[in-house]
């Protein structure tokens, strides 16, 4: 990689890891809050009705801004017709998600989903404005600003939310926290991109975009459902509880794979695109990217498969137990998710979406048939289902992105065997100590797992790995302190 353009990259990991992790932290503290101030079912109710706004948020961005990142577009008409695009798009689909409130109220027996998609709605609006000034600052490796922006709307939403639950009103403390937090995050976004929609919008402008927008856009469609097919399943299977009790072990699972691969995965994509035209430099940086994924994202979900019975109940509270299994399963597909999710972005930055959309197409049905045959096993069952359809479609993926870029797949799994080998013997050490621990209180086991967790990772990767890792944080930290 062009050691300027590497640089960047790093710092601009730097600043996106240091927010998200700011940023999870905080959102942690306000979920366990809001778990001890609300109810499942309030968590439940606000799943059934955010699942569909969720994919109809997906619309609103038709792919553009991927589009814009991918292309490294410039100009300022191309810019200002994707923003009024977006926002038309936007209008319509908000208005749709409004009126379609009564059939998912229908559709699953709760009326307090038609109320509840408004607000859901109008943020759904506020994003599609938000579009291109974050993709004008992501193509320029500006995730500083990104990251500024996104901390202050996050503080923002969580005081919103609390203040709104404490208040006493239920499910719209939920409700009301995204609307709150990304109204504020794009006032920021504008100020720090210095880009205003200018002029007349003039389709002609983007008709190189749209190729690969559309697919894109049917990319994060489909996959947005198999998402939130659980919702739609659990929720008229089970009950709202069960639900609410499955979203929080996928929340926790998520907020780690969140923390650590997307930032990698953010800044990934705007670098390798503006290298697409020199494709022998990308097997070295996925690689890199990969393990530095790894060494954080394994331990930290195989750890909490470890730790499950105790972190659950000490933190969130006895009622949420019913979600400790599921979290352990989830757990499994999210460590290899974490770090196998790299491989679409190296797709996307080759303009390879269509390979996405072919793998994506096959993969919902299939999680689809799974969630349905699992949930006659519950929710563990569902989330098994869910596992494996994922597991085996993110290999898939990453032997095609091995095929693009002409290296063997085992080069790559190769690469990541050290992390995993150290991560598992971790968790299946720390898993054998706690019947050793069963004198201690709930709190004290979990301080102390986690705590022998970290060592025994540490020793593990010094005999195992260490030359791979000392030169991997070695790397990083050098780019950190240039200039």
């Amino acid at each position: 990689m062009d050691d300027n353009v590497g640089t960047r990259a790093v710092r601009g990991a730097a600043w996106l890891g240091s927010g998200q992790m700011f940023r999870q932290v905080l959102a942690f503290a306000t979920n366990i809050i809001l778990a001890r101030t609300l109810f499942p079912d309030d968590f439940g109710l606000f799943a059934l009705a955010f699942a569909a706004a969720e994919i109809a948020q997906i619309l609103t961005d038709f792919g553009l801004g991927a589009a814009i990142i991918q292309r490294q577009e410039k100009s300022q008409v191309a810019l200002t017709t994707c923003f009024w695009l977006t926002m038309a798009i936007g209008m319509v689909i908000a208005t749709l998600l409004m009126l379609g409130g009564p059939l998912l109220a229908s559709f699953y027996g709760r009326p307090e989903v038609i109320l509840l998609v408004i607000p859901l709605a109008i943020n759904m609006l506020i994003c599609a404005g938000l579009v291109v000034p974050q993709a004008v600052l992501t193509q320029d490796l500006k995730f500083r600003e990104i990251t500024i922006s996104q901390i202050i709307g996050s503080i923002v939403a969580s005081i919103g939310a609390i203040s709104l639950a404490v208040a006493g009103t239920g499910v719209w403390a939920l409700a009301s926290q995204p609307a709150i937090g990304n109204i504020v995050t794009g006032v920021m976004l504008f100020y720090f991109s210095r880009w205003r929609p200018t002029g007349s919008p003039v389709l002609q402008s983007i008709q190189g975009m749209i190729n690969f927008s559309w697919k894109m856009l049917s990319v994060s469609l489909i996959s947005c459902i198999g998402r939130n097919l659980h919702a739609f399943i659990l929720g008229k299977q089970l009950s709202a509880s069960a639900l609410g009790h499955y979203n929080l072990a996928s929340g926790i699972t998520g907020s780690i794979l969140f923390q650590v691969s997307s930032v990698i995965v953010k800044v990934m994509f705007p670098t390798l695109a503006s290298l697409r035209d020199d494709p022998t430099r990308l097997p070295a940086i996925w690689l890199k990217a990969s393990s530095a994924i790894a060494i954080v994202s394994l331990p930290a979900m195989t750890g909490v498969i470890a730790v499950a019975p105790d972190l659950v109940p000490v933190v969130f509270g006895a009622q949420w137990i019913p979600a400790t299994d599921v979290l352990r399963i989830l757990c499994v597909v999210m460590a290899i998710q974490s770090v196998l999710t790299t491989a679409s972005t190296v797709l996307m930055a080759l303009g390879r979406v269509d390979i996405l959309l072919r793998i994506t197409l096959v993969t919902v049905p299939a999680i689809g048939v799974a969630l349905l045959y699992g949930v006659m096993y519950g929710i563990e069952g569902a989330a098994i289902g869910y596992a494996l359809v994922n597991i085996i479609a993110y290999v898939v993926t990453s032997i095609l992105a091995c095929r693009e870029i002409k290296i063997a797949p085992s080069r790559f799994f190769l690469e990541l065997a050290p992390w995993a080998i150290a991560s598992v013997v971790m968790a299946i050490a720390v898993a054998s100590i706690a019947p050793w621990l069963s004198d201690y209180s709930p709190w004290a086991r979990l301080v102390i797992s986690i705590l022998i967790g970290v060592v025994l990772y540490g020793t593990i990767l010094l005999l195992l790995a260490r030359k791979q890792a000392t030169t991997l944080i070695g790397d990083i930290t050098s780019r950190l302190r240039r200039s």
